[in-house]
């Protein structure tokens, strides 16, 4: 899981994530939950590769042993 794309993704991810959690720019509450939204996924997204790349070495080590 060490790809070319998912290096990118990953780096891509974690610029939007900084630029998303600027509330400075934010006018409405709804903005703001729209946010908070947009906030969860790319959580999501950053903490589900480590458990993948966990997964994925595991699997890796079953096969190797």
């Amino acid at each position: 899981m060490s790809h070319p794309g998912w290096k990118t993704l990953l780096e891509d991810a974690k610029e939007y994530r900084d630029a998303v959690a600027d509330i400075t720019t934010i006018s409405s509450g709804e903005e703001l939950q729209e946010r908070k939204g947009q906030l969860k996924a790319l959580d999501w997204l950053l903490t589900m590769h480590e458990v993948w790349e966990k997964a994925y070495e595991d699997l890796v080590n079953e096969d190797t042993e």
